[in-house]
């Protein structure tokens, strides 16, 4: 595996905008709405939203030209937030609904067409009810999942996805041994999936998932599409589910390898609909120093082991993806971007075999670029404006810690 170590500042990108949030030390997630041009991000208690419109309408005003070196300094860039919504509880989790049924990728979407459709945000709060917003932080709905005491459930992980042919949407709140499945359009149906019920298969040893489900990841392209969803606990399993049968449970392992507490779970999607991409199944848990990607068809053997630099923590660490055919060898493309712990930004690039259906292993590479001095867990990105959002920082025993938001012009993604 190819590695190259790049320092702050050097041409790929630099930085054209920051917020620090003093006395707010635990960043909680990284938002951006690619069709207004506003970014969420949260800390603590509180959600802050950046109107970001004015330093990506003319990116190419950041780019250096030439053999300019000198760069911007980040201390005349700091940006302001337009307004911060302080919520009642320690947030969780933040999460942005996901678009399915489309042929393409929305940046690729015309702006009469962008204009038809919104993003609408979870907020996710310890012993407190979902609120859903929009990117405007305007409350839309407040959904009480509650257990069968009529006590709100403790909710670990959330996935949001909106069928944009059907306009129908899918939302999963993952407890202990349970998972709950409602509409935002209409928040007072809410139903539950029971991982511990007994069933038959119990007797023939079938596996069932069971445990605090920490991650969850619903499939909006191709076969079962908004019916199969992936889920992880922090007890380290995966299992495969289908919405239109609670008892059928498929396990995903490999006894070669052992996994922590599962903090990510993303189903790959290609912008150009090449069903071949759509078994592969992308998982990251906790203190470990890879990732692994997984072809569901396969469910006993991992597909590809990944680098990166965990340090040992309990972050997690989101990661951005990005597909599209090589100019020079014209090979299919798979672009992976993470942040972690010692404050790089981490560019994995590997190849598919579509006629095959697989990734060649062979040709992964990871970049590395320092680019913070804080742990790094959120990040995201627009290709089409080739922008990178990060929101670093961590939890730790130091007075002056704090949050910081930056916004950076990036070169990579055509490299």
């Amino acid at each position: 595996m190819e590695k190259v170590f790049s320092k702050y500042g050097l041409d790929e990108f630099d930085c054209i905008g920051y917020c620090d949030f003093e006395n707010f030390d635990t960043p909680v997630g990284l938002l951006y709405d690619e069709f207004k041009d506003i970014v969420l991000a949260a800390c603590n208690d509180s959600v802050f939203c950046f109107n970001i419109c004015e330093l990506t309408s003319d990116p190419g005003r950041f780019i250096r030209k030439g053999d300019e070196k000198e760069l911007m300094s980040v201390n005349d860039n700091k940006i302001n937030f337009g307004k911060s919504v302080k919520f009642g509880g320690n947030i969780r989790s933040i999460k942005k609904s996901r678009w399915g049924g489309m042929e393409a990728n929305t940046d690729n979407k015309d702006k009469s067409e962008s204009a038809c459709m919104e993003n609408y945000v979870i907020v996710n709060r310890k012993n407190y009810p979902i609120i859903v917003t929009d990117f405007g932080l305007r409350t839309i709905s407040t959904i009480h999942v509650k257990n069968s005491k009529d006590e709100l459930e403790n909710i670990f992980s959330v996935d949001f996805v909106l069928d944009a042919n059907k306009s129908e949407s899918t939302m999963l709140f993952g407890c202990k041994n349970r998972i709950y499945l409602s509409d935002f359009r209409n928040p007072k149906q809410v139903s539950c999936i029971n991982l511990k019920q007994k069933t038959l298969d119990e007797k023939s040893n079938i596996k069932h998932q069971k445990g605090i489900v920490s991650s969850l990841s619903v499939k909006t392209k191709g076969i079962g599409c908004f019916s199969i969803f992936s889920s992880g606990t922090f007890s380290g399993s995966i299992f495969l589910h289908d919405l239109k049968n609670s008892d059928s449970q498929i396990k995903i392992f490999d006894s070669e390898i052992e996994m922590n507490g599962i903090t990510e779970l993303y189903w790959l999607e290609d912008p150009h609909y090449h069903e071949n991409i759509e078994y592969h199944l992308v998982s990251g848990d906790r203190r470990n120093e890879m990732f692994y990607i997984w072809d569901v068809r396969k469910p006993n053997k991992v597909l590809c082991k990944i680098e990166r630099e965990n340090g040992e923590i309990d972050q997690r660490f989101i990661m951005c993806f990005n597909i599209n055919k090589d100019s020079i060898s014209n090979e299919f493309k798979l672009d992976i971007f993470s942040g972690d712990s010692n404050g790089n930004l981490n560019n994995v690039k590997l190849y598919f075999e579509y006629e095959e259906k697989k990734l060649k292993n062979e040709t992964i590479s990871l970049r590395k670029y320092s680019i913070d001095n804080k742990s790094i867990p959120f990040i995201d990105i627009n290709k089409s404006k080739n922008i990178l959002l990060t929101l670093s920082g961590a939890r730790t025993l130091e007075l002056d810690s704090k949050c910081t938001f930056k916004l950076w012009n990036l070169n990579l993604l055509n490299n």
